[in-house]
C-alpha cells in the first residue's frame, strides 16, 4: 500500500487510529491486489511489541484473502484484548478453532 518493503511497523501508510478514543483502533484501504496475506498488530512502529493470532503476545501471524484488487478491506484492533479482526468487503466469515475468531480466506 505503498510502505518501500513488506513487515516495517515504522511505515505509517496502513495505521490504525481511534478518533473517538473508545479503544478500537481501525484502518480501511481498497489498494490492495487480489492474493492472499497475513498481518498483525506492531505498536510503537517496533516488532518490539506485537500481536498475533487471538491476540497473542508475538503470536502467530492472521492470514486472509483478498478475492480482487480493490476490494474494502478493514482491519479493527481492540486495545484491551488485543485481537485483530480483518474483514474483506464481499466475503463469507467462517469461524475457526485454531484462530478462535472469524476470519474469510488465507495467504
Amino acid at each position: 500500500i505503498g510502505c518501500p518493503g513488506d513487515w516495517q511497523p515504522d511505515c505509517l501508510r496502513s495505521w490504525l487510529q481511534d478518533p473517538d478514543g473508545d479503544g478500537t483502533y481501525t484502518f480501511v484501504t481498497t489498494e490492495l491486489p487480489a492474493g492472499s496475506y497475513e498481518a498483525k498488530v506492531a505498536i510503537n512502529e517496533s516488532w518490539e511489541e506485537s500481536y498475533g493470532v487471538d491476540g497473542q503476545p508475538g503470536g502467530a501471524n492472521i492470514p486472509f484473502f483478498v478475492g480482487e484488487s480493490g476490494m474494502e478491506v478493514l482491519f479493527s484492533y481492540d486495545a484491551v484484548t488485543h485481537i485483530l479482526t480483518i474483514t474483506v468487503e464481499g466475503a463469507v466469515a467462517v469461524e475457526s478453532e485454531t484462530w478462535g475468531g472469524l476470519k474469510a480466506l488465507y495467504r
